[in-house]
């Protein structure tokens, strides 16, 4: 790299590189998201190829493209240049942390228990994302 004809350039992997040191000092809360993170997606369990189908099918049926719409605006910032995802991000996180309503930072417990909950919804045959897939599936076209 030469910093003295591309001092942007220079910033940014700096700062690229810095954000990295910081996050593997982290590691004690990372490890338990990696792990749910890794189950959530393990190929045997099928999740990740289910909700592949779903957004195909979705983006193929959605002729007034409302899935497109919502997703449009819940990454439209509003007034204040907030997120209403965001927003839904914050409240979903602190329901379900390992002791909801305590507020602060989320700690490594906190996200252990929020991606299980995660993981519980996306694979839960009863009242999870799996049985509205299964919904989906067994809609034929109109």
């Amino acid at each position: 790299m030469n910093e003295a004809d591309n001092d942007l350039v220079f910033q940014t992997a700096l700062t690229t590189l810095a954000d990295q040191v910081q996050m593997f000092l982290d590691d004690p809360d990372l490890v338990p998201v990696a792990r749910v993170m890794g189950a959530a997606v393990d190929p045997q369990k099928g999740a990740v190829d289910a909700q592949l189908t779903l957004m195909k099918r979705a983006h193929d049926l959605d002729t007034k493209k409302a899935l497109l719409t919502i997703l449009h605006n819940l990454y439209k910032q509003d007034a204040q240049g907030i997120y209403p995802a965001s927003n839904l991000g914050d409240v979903l996180s602190e329901l379900n942390r390992a002791a909801p309503g305590q507020g602060g930072d989320l700690s490594g417990t906190d996200y252990q228990s929020i991606l299980g909950e995660v993981k519980g919804f996306l694979v839960d045959d009863q009242r999870g994302f799996t049985r509205f897939l299964n919904i989906v599936k067994a809609r034929g076209p109109h």
